[in-house]
């Protein structure tokens, strides 16, 4: 674990605490959601009028069933019914009003496919509030030209980022269940560390 992590931060230059490696992407997203979870605990947030997670609808199976399982709001905006894609000022609409404590953002979309333009990431992350996150989902591949998540890392070092990869999609190895989660941030990365599932975040196995 710890080997993968230095060559996590080496590919994508950040500090090897900034990379937790995972069971796929839903190892990422099920840790992710139980950090905000917490959080949500710990601010006394009940989850009627705030917090939860934003995402554009339809979207992976997983992010319904982790907010259901954890008993967290999902503030679901619909794609567009013509192009499958973000609704920007609705979405923004959403996150102001709706005060989350996670915003998802999955591209390519599962199930349509379809990436989420760079443009309009970069907005919604600059609208974000600081102590927001934002989880990007990139397991599936995107062919065509897309900001780099090394670019993403780097811009927000203020904002609170995250950015999943699954080496399933990207490598051929499904059979092995291996995924990552990038943080923007050392001190969201240790926040989220000590949730990580099969004892990826014990000391004894991050140290690098």
């Amino acid at each position: 674990i710890a080997s993968m992590k230095r060559a996590l931060a080496n590919a994508y230059g950040v500090d090897p605490r900034q990379a937790h490696p995972s069971f796929g992407t839903n190892g990422s997203i099920d840790t992710i959601m139980m950090a905000i979870k917490l959080r949500e605990v710990n601010r006394r947030i009940e989850g009627r009028r705030e917090g939860g997670m934003l995402v554009a609808t339809p979207t992976y199976f997983r992010n319904y069933n982790s907010c259901a399982s954890k008993q967290m709001r999902m503030v679901a905006v619909p794609l567009g019914e013509y192009d499958w894609q973000i609704d920007l000022a609705r979405f923004l609409d959403a996150l102001a009003r709706q005060k989350p404590t996670v915003v998802f953002l999955v591209t390519p979309n599962n199930p349509t496919g379809l990436p989420i333009p760079d443009e309009t990431i970069i907005r919604i992350i600059e609208a974000t509030p600081d102590d927001v996150l934002v989880a990007i989902d990139r397991t599936l591949v995107n062919i065509t030209p897309e900001i780099e998540t090394t670019e993403l890392l780097q811009r927000f070092k203020q904002k609170q980022v995250a950015v999943m990869h699954s080496l399933s999609k990207y490598a051929g190895m499904s059979h092995l269940r291996i995924g990552f989660a990038l943080y923007s941030q050392v001190s969201v990365a240790e926040e989220i560390r000590p949730l990580l599932p099969l004892g990826l975040g014990v000391e004894g196995a991050v140290k690098a």
